[in-house]
């Protein structure tokens, strides 16, 4: 199909990189893990860097920090929210979707969609899948499924941060 490309991991990286190069103007991330994403030591390092390139808008959505091996500490999760960063907890902990989301200045887009959570597994040692999708017939499709994973269900963190202070959240 034009406008689909399957990817194994070394592809997905490579590919995720030059989506990078291209200077994109906002990002989504969902991953339930995260660490040590390509090169970057942290996620926050990361952030960072694209936040410094120009990216206007970086959004991520993951698991509750500290509340599984390889899920964001809440240390990194705090300095994440002081970049500017987006940063949603799902209040269900029970996310397995990986999507990593680019938009450029022209209408474009690059979608990834698969199983390489943001990782240094994810996207160097692990055996992954993942599916590259930039058809713009399939742009509303995938935005109608970030609307799903990062709307309902998902808090802002530091309304996450606050509700789990109170008790008002399991898994905190």
């Amino acid at each position: 199909m034009p406008g689909i490309r399957v990817l194994q991991t070394r592809s997905f990286a490579r590919s995720f990189s030059d989506c990078l190069a291209r200077n994109p103007l906002k990002i989504q991330i969902v991953a339930p893990f995260m660490d040590k994403p390509l090169a970057f030591p942290s996620v926050s390092s990361f952030s960072s860097f694209v936040l410094g390139r120009g990216v206007k808008y970086l959004e991520i959505t993951t698991i509750p920090p500290d509340s599984k091996g390889g899920s964001l500490r809440k240390d990194e999760a705090d300095l994440l929210e002081k970049l500017g960063v987006a940063l949603k907890i799902r209040t269900n902990p029970f996310l397995h979707s990986k999507i990593y989301y680019f938009e450029f200045d022209n209408p474009s887009f690059f979608a990834f969609i698969g199983s390489a959570n943001f990782s240094l597994g994810g996207f160097s040692s692990n055996d992954e899948t993942m599916v590259e999708i930039t058809s713009t017939e399939d742009q509303v499709p995938v935005r109608k499924e970030l609307e799903r994973l990062t709307g309902l269900g998902a808090l802002p963190y530091h309304a996450w941060k606050s509700n789990s202070k109170k008790g008002l959240i399991e898994n905190a």
